[in-house]
């Protein structure tokens, strides 16, 4: 099994360092069956606690972990001070002798859900925090820092799941003869597990089913002339999920060639644009990528966009619980950080199909490195 990744409880220092620098009063974990996923991994916390549970990170001073009196054998071992509740009026004099009476509070939650995956505190919870006296912003740079990050034994993983991944588009399509979207869809399945991997998801869309998110594959069969869109998801153990999409076609396909090329002149714009700012350490968002993405189409023609240029690639697929390439979905003012990696799928649509021209790409602390680049050109199915 892969090594979890570090705790937040194990970085105390380094963010109660951020929130003095940004004059906030501390970082409230909040969570109640489940609702809030972040905050459970980041505490180290399995399965979903059924009662409420809080954990508060100051800026100063030693954190508190709030917890039902039934559930405290279940919580792992987090430093600080641990209170207990089992009714309504224990758990108000927890939280007020616990919470500051002024100031901010960070939290995951953003009062219009501007990114809906990381604004997992529901409405309530913010209002029963705020009636002590402080007030609660946003924790998304907070997540993007210390959630986000990859850890290195994270990152070596993903490049196995990547590399292993583009081995199959590379050289196992080759081997399998299907005519059908289920059978290409079950010969994937069969190379991705022989390749040691766990399968999240396999999709498989021919045709004019490719103008929208590939669905489940079905029995439809692959014509002379069709274009085929595959995306694969898949993980060693539990590590950070790979993705790959590619295109692959049965005869010429001309439209879907020149559709994938100008797909692929946008990809490499927005690696391109990531490449120099990292190089230089010069500070890169979000947005300004997909705007990168999106500028290169516009030139060749091409200004209907449906989707981002780029996921954050996390444990969980297209999560966006760290910098996503976005303008359009939403404008991700997120930094682009070390340990950050994405998935890069700029797409072109038209009536009669659509292609995405893919990449995986990964930060580190001296630039950029491109763990796979796709090909400009749909690969050949096997007859």
């Amino acid at each position: 099994m892969t090594p979890r990744p570090p705790l937040v409880s194990e970085r105390l220092g380094e963010i109660q360092l951020v929130l003095r620098e940004k004059k906030i009063e501390g970082w409230l974990f909040s969570d109640h069956r489940g609702q809030n996923p972040l905050a459970l991994r980041a505490l180290g916390i399995t399965g979903e606690p059924l009662r409420r549970l809080l954990y508060w990170l100051p800026a100063d001073g030693m954190p508190v972990l709030i917890a039902h009196a039934m559930e405290l054998e279940t919580m792992p071992e987090l430093p600080g001070e641990t209170l207990s509740y089992t009714g309504w009026a224990e758990l108000r004099r927890a939280l007020d002798r616990t919470l500051p009476t002024r100031g901010a509070i960070a939290m995951e939650h953003a009062p219009i859900a501007a990114s809906p995956d990381v604004s997992r505190v529901e409405a309530g919870t913010v209002g029963l925090v705020t009636s002590y006296g402080a007030t609660v912003v946003p924790s998304i740079d907070l997540v993007n820092a210390f959630i986000g990050t990859l850890a290195e034994h994270e990152i070596m993983s993903l490049r196995k799941s990547v590399a292993a991944l583009a081995r199959i588009r590379d050289e196992g399509v080759k081997s399998i003869g299907a005519t059908t979207e289920a059978q290409l869809h079950d010969g994937l399945v069969e190379a991705v597990r022989g390749a040691g991997l766990s399968l999240v998801r396999a999709m498989v869309t021919s045709g004019e089913g490719t103008r929208s998110w590939p669905r489940e594959s079905g029995a439809r069969a692959i014509e002379k002339g069709d274009h085929v869109l595959v995306d694969l998801f898949a993980r060693e153990g539990d590590g950070p999920c790979a993705h790959i999409s590619f295109v692959l076609a049965r005869g010429e396909a001309a439209r879907a060639k020149k559709a994938l090329a100008d797909a692929s002149s946008a990809r490499d714009a927005a690696i391109e644009l990531a490449e120099m700012r990292l190089r230089r350490q010069e500070r890169l968002l979000g947005y300004e990528v997909d705007d990168a993405a999106r500028a290169a189409l516009a030139k060749l023609g091409r200004r209907s966009v449906r989707h981002r240029t780029g996921s954050h690639i996390g444990r969980i697929p297209f999560s966006a619980e760290a910098c996503t390439f976005d303008s359009l979905e939403l404008e991700d003012t997120r930094a682009a950080l070390p340990g950050h990696a994405w998935s890069v799928h700029p797409g072109v649509y038209d009536e009669l199909g659509g292609v995405r021209a893919h990449a995986v790409i990964l930060a580190s602390a001296t630039g950029l490195e491109v763990l796979d680049r796709g090909p400009r050109e749909p690969m050949q199915i096997s007859e």
